[in-house]
């Protein structure tokens, strides 16, 4: 399989009675496909473990538009004590193909570094950022753990935070640029025109951070592929 562009995280929650799960997945499966993307990778977080998404995925499909559709999860860890039971038979309970964590704590973030079980760190808060170190940079690197930042800060952060977000961002990148640990910048849009394709998130990215455009096209663009396309 060869893919074009791909976005890593579109979080779809359950729906609400009376919505229509379907047609929710086909309106996020519309508007990327009309970006530009040919895969999407889809956080389930929240939905009940019984394989509703992917029935309504399958039906969703019938329209035949042509997108690749990946699933995830994102953890949640306060701390280190909490890791083995939460991703105890994670990935089989769930029935997705990436597992990501989150963690405000550097040792829970050093563990899961060193977790193969662990696709995707995820740094979504100012302590996480503070709390992503060299040390973790380096542990992803060597494991081949992608680091992933949401776009949606850069784009909805409350002034007076902005610029902590920028040196948060810029401290990440920094450190997995020099531990060759792989980055994903992925949207995490709240609703479909939210959304953005790859070229707006690389010149966003190239105009706000301290990297070159080809760094960032190698975020936006060959990262995401090489996640989907181990």
């Amino acid at each position: 399989m060869t893919l074009s562009t791909v976005e890593t995280c579109i979080p779809i929650p359950p729906c609400h009675q009376g919505e229509d799960p379907v047609a929710l997945i086909q309106e996020w499966m519309h508007r990327a496909s009309e970006l530009g993307y040919r895969g999407i990778v889809v956080d389930l977080t929240g939905w009940p473990m019984d394989g509703r998404f992917q029935a309504c995925l399958q039906e969703a499909r019938a329209e035949n538009i042509t997108m690749d559709v990946f699933t995830r999860a994102t953890i949640a860890v306060p701390d280190r004590s909490q890791v083995k039971r939460a991703f105890r038979n994670i990935r089989k309970k769930l029935g997705v193909d990436f597992i990501a964590l989150t963690s405000p704590d550097e040792s829970t973030l050093n563990y899961a570094a060193k977790d193969t079980r662990i696709d995707i760190i995820h740094l979504g808060h100012l302590r996480e950022f503070e709390a992503f170190t060299d040390g973790v940079a380096s542990l992803a690197g060597q494991s081949g753990i992608f680091v992933e930042l949401p776009f949606y800060m850069l784009l909805h952060v409350p002034s007076r935070h902005r610029s902590r977000i920028l040196r948060g961002f810029n401290k990440v990148m920094h450190a997995c640029a020099s531990n060759h640990a792989r980055v994903l910048v992925s949207s995490w849009p709240r609703s479909p025109v939210d959304l953005k394709n790859a070229w707006q998130k690389q010149v966003t990215l190239s105009e706000l951070l301290d990297a070159s455009r080809q760094a960032c096209r190698t975020i936006v663009v060959d990262n995401p592929r090489e996640l989907v396309e181990p």
